[in-house]
């Protein structure tokens, strides 16, 4: 019954919407649920995905600075449906500033919660973004919460090629985390 639904909603997903990160995401989060229950949340798995989103945002930087070096990060490009090369594009003509900086216009959509908040808002508030993330995700996996560790560890995939994981009015991972770091439990 499980799998009838998975095969379905990834049908849906990709033949319907058309959307292949949606259905690439299901994928990791079945992939990351079925590991889960062969394996302890440990400490080392917890400091590894609590470092999800300094490692997408590093990996994006790197992405961006090496476009034209690299063959592969063109291959990516096209997976990505040419994210990389409108975050080039955006890299270039509006530089990150330490804080944030207008930008009135934004001719086409920039996709990626850690290079939008870059660019938009800068390096300080970037980085706070993801050390907030970090650590409520550390402590989600700390206390054993497999699901929502998953959960979290997916949102901030997902933030690697959409904006709308940081937006709080449509995706609660940014609400929820600043919530964990004011929790008094555990």
């Amino acid at each position: 019954y499980n799998l009838l639904i998975f095969v379905v909603t990834e049908l849906l997903e990709y033949i319907v919407f058309d959307d292949i990160t949606a259905a690439i995401l299901l994928i990791v989060y079945v992939l990351f649920v079925f590991i889960s229950e062969h394996i302890k949340l440990n400490k080392f798995i917890v400091l590894l995905g609590s470092m999800t989103p300094f490692l997408l945002f590093f990996i994006s930087l790197y992405l961006v600075q090496n476009y034209y070096r690299s063959n592969w990060i063109y291959k990516l490009n096209e997976l990505l449906s040419y994210r990389v090369s409108l975050w080039l594009n955006y890299m270039t003509n509006y530089p990150p500033k330490m804080f944030p900086q207008v930008i009135l216009d934004m001719n086409a959509p920039l996709d990626s919660a850690y290079m939008y908040y870059l660019i938009h808002y800068g390096y300080v508030e970037i980085l706070f973004i993801c050390a907030i993330l970090s650590l409520a995700t550390y402590k989600i996996g700390k206390n054993n919460s497999k699901n929502l560790f998953i959960l979290f560890i997916v949102l901030e995939i997902y933030s690697f090629s959409e904006v709308s994981p940081f937006y709080s009015g449509l995706c609660y991972l940014l609400p929820l985390s600043f919530s964990m770091m004011i929790n008094t439990g555990k």
